[in-house]
């Protein structure tokens, strides 16, 4: 804080500030205490803003803060590392991530939102694609977002017509809500 931003070495004293507070989460994180290595993992944004470790930091305060079940603390750390990083490669884990954080703190529009974004991401992994689907379309429903369940239901009936056992599975969960729904057209 003393030092001026224009002495040759700010950059160097700052990226080694910023290693030492992170350096303290790390050590609270062998300890087993999860809130205080995520605190100190939080902190190396306020001491080091630009600091080149900060995207890890951010990532393993949130990792921190899972295991404490710190939901709303959780998805707003990685809102914001989304927004800050946006093409870091930790994005798809962050989607992963924020999709369980949605779920446990009861959040299933987002949480399904989080599902259909990594079916979209990875789009070479079958089994994850159905999956994140699946999972997507019965948040939708836990939501009492019938339409958007019917989408989703829609989209594993048309990208996975195999194992037939799962399409006619999504097919079933499709006529229920119809029926639910009065459409006995769609229904039959």
């Amino acid at each position: 804080a003393l030092t001026d931003k224009k002495d040759k070495n700010y950059n160097v004293w700052t990226e080694n500030l910023a290693a030492s507070v992170y350096k303290q989460g790390e050590q609270a994180r062998k300890l087993g205490n999860n809130k205080v290595a995520a605190e100190n993992f939080l902190r190396v944004a306020e001491v080091a803003p630009n600091s080149k470790i900060r995207p890890t930091a951010e990532y393993d305060a949130a990792a921190s803060l899972m295991l404490l079940k710190e939901w709303a603390q959780v998805t707003t750390v990685l809102e914001r590392f989304r927004k800050l990083y946006p093409d870091n490669k930790l994005n798809k884990d962050i989607t992963k991530k924020l999709a369980v954080a949605y779920k446990e703190d009861a959040k299933y529009i987002k949480s399904a939102e989080e599902f259909e974004r990594i079916e979209k991401e990875n789009p070479k992994d079958q089994a994850l694609r159905r999956e994140a689907l699946n999972q997507a379309a019965e948040l939708y429903v836990k939501a009492a977002e019938k339409k958007k369940a019917l989408l989703v239901y829609t989209k594993i009936v048309d990208y996975f017509p195999v194992p037939i056992e799962d399409a006619i599975e999504a097919r079933q969960k499709m006529a229920d809500i119809y029926l639910e729904q009065g459409k006995r057209k769609q229904y039959v």
